[in-house]
């Protein structure tokens, strides 16, 4: 730990640098979460506590080659950081990478998913209190196969949460994956033993979830033959899987969903990049799923983007204050070949039949330098109160010295802000 806060001293110039360079550019309101010199900081996902105002924000810290911790950091439903940068899972020379956080209504409390590499990837987590505090381990997933890319959603009714995560199997020189979920108790206790999603025969990943209370949505991309993706589903009604399999979409090249649970329509919306091509840009669509598993209809959400540029790595959120959601998403440049392409965040209102709604908004500054090893700079949503929310992604900057070599600058960035409609919010404990 003394090592982590003799970093986090080291750094702080540097995200100084960072914050007047955004200043100058006239970034607004783009705040820094963390960080770090030299020290890639990346995957980062958020959820809102709904009881505290508060939102946790949790992310990669690359310590060391093999030394990959969880760390987070706490946001106020103002949009303020609370306190200091929290070390969520950093003990041993581990890889531990991928994590997701749901936050529970019933315990005031989040837990942390991630993946962990001792000696062979299983699925881990930690309760975290809800004022940020880390607290106890719990193991998800302990299998003698390697397992990753968990994802996580609460029951706010039960307070019982729902991991799905991707199996890897491995048949001779044929590697495929399989999507598998456990269902774990308020307390972390495991509930019965896992169960598979996925089909057998098929290459399954990126799964993600989400909670209509007393019942979930698990979603993933299903490849399939010249490896073209299709969205798939299944509905888990009392802790047991619906025997149909959902086609959210078929059609086209579709991959990495993201999905959220409307309750005034009870509906899901799941969102999806997609191509009608190998050679095509990318586009973001929407699928409204409902709670019986039949499809009402799909939208293309980022209908004002320009011809050149790949819209990917989206998520999205529903707003209870006035019933639409939040999309957000990284959009870059489709020519971009090589170690460097620029990328920038964007957020779209949508309303419950889908539909954008005005037109999209830029988030964040044109990004600098985001190398091929960094993977497409992907956001994350939590909406909070009256309208508000919190999105959250990877940066890097590369500041230049004459007088030296360069360094490279890793930061969690956040933006928070009202993109929904506060005079819809009447919670006269909601803050302003």
């Amino acid at each position: 730990m003394m090592d982590r806060m003799k970093q986090t001293k080291k750094v702080m110039a540097w995200v100084l640098v960072i914050w007047l360079a955004g200043a100058a550019l006239g970034a607004d309101p783009i705040f820094t979460l963390s960080g770090s010199a030299g020290k890639p900081l990346a995957a980062s996902h958020v959820a809102f506590n709904t009881v505290d105002r508060l939102y946790l924000a949790v992310y990669e810290f690359h310590y060391g080659d093999m030394d990959w911790d969880i760390d987070g950091r706490v946001v106020d439903a103002n949009g303020q950081l609370v306190g200091q940068g929290l070390a969520i899972a950093w003990k041993g020379a581990n890889v531990q990478q991928e994590p997701d956080v749901a936050y529970n209504p019933v315990t005031n409390e989040f837990l942390v998913v991630y993946a962990l590499a001792p000696d062979n990837w299983k699925i881990s987590a930690c309760i975290v209190d809800g004022n940020g505090l880390p607290g106890p381990f719990v193991p998800i997933a302990t299998s003698s196969f390697k397992e990753f890319h968990p994802t996580v959603a609460c029951d706010p009714s039960t307070g019982e949460y729902l991991v799905a995560y991707e199996r890897e199997l491995q048949l001779d020189s044929t590697v495929w994956r399989e999507v598998w979920v456990q269902r774990v108790h308020r307390d972390g206790t495991l509930i019965e033993e896992p169960y598979r999603l996925s089909d057998p025969a098929r290459h399954s990943l990126e799964c993600a979830v989400a909670c209509a209370g007393g019942q979930f949505l698990v979603v993933w991309r299903e490849q399939q033959t010249g490896g073209k993706g299709r969205i798939l589903g299944r509905i888990i009604q009392c802790g047991y899987p619906a025997k149909t399999t959902v086609v959210v979409a078929s059609a086209k090249d579709s991959s990495s969903p993201q999905v959220a649970y409307n309750p005034a329509r009870a509906e899901y919306l799941v969102v999806y990049q997609t191509r009608t091509s190998s050679t095509a840009r990318w586009v973001i669509e929407g699928t409204r799923i409902n709670t019986l598993g039949d499809s009402k209809g799909t939208h293309t959400i980022t209908k004002a983007t320009a011809t050149d540029e790949h819209c990917q790595a989206q998520d999205v959120a529903y707003d209870w204050a006035d019933g639409q959601y939040l999309v957000a998403w990284a959009q870059g440049p489709a020519h971009a070949v090589g170690s460097l392409a620029n990328h920038r965040i964007w957020a779209q209102r949508v309303d419950g039949s889908g539909e954008p709604v005005d037109s999209p908004v830029p988030i964040s500054d044109p990004a600098k330098d985001q190398p091929a090893d960094m993977g497409v700079p992907a956001p994350a949503i939590a909406t909070g109160s009256c309208g508000k929310s919190l999105i959250v992604w990877e940066d890097q900057r590369l500041i230049l010295d004459p007088a030296g070599p360069s360094t490279t600058i890793y930061s969690i960035l956040g933006s928070y802000g009202t993109w929904g409609d506060p005079c819809a919010c009447q919670d006269s404990n909601s803050v302003e």
